[in-house]
């Protein structure tokens, strides 16, 4: 388990309908988002679950596509809590911590 690149959005949202996924925007030249990776990462450690990932700077259509399809304004970093296609919650910037994260994962 980690991360994933997505390669089909339809597939990450079918993929909903059985558990709740996670969609992490990041982007690679911003600290906050260094930052916030790295609490995903703590989290990941102690539980086996897979977080889709987006690199805003080299998939910016995907980026896109996931803001106007979710209905959810792009901001980076960005957690995305996913459920039978529809966004549950949203962590941006500081507040993706590992405890956050704890206290929203269904």
């Amino acid at each position: 388990m980690g991360y994933e690149n997505i390669e089909n959005l339809s597939k990450v949202l079918e993929e909903s309908k059985n558990h709740v996924v996670m969609i992490l925007k990041h982007s690679n030249i911003c600290p906050i988002s260094t930052s916030a990776k790295h609490e995903v990462d703590k989290y990941l450690v102690e539980h086996r679950k897979n977080v889709y990932f987006v690199i805003v700077q080299r998939q910016r259509d995907l980026s896109n596509q996931i803001a106007e399809i979710l209905g959810v304004k792009h901001e980076s970093p960005q957690l995305l809590f996913v459920k039978n296609g529809v966004v549950v919650h949203v962590l941006n910037h500081d507040d993706i911590t590992q405890e956050n994260i704890k206290g929203i994962y269904l």
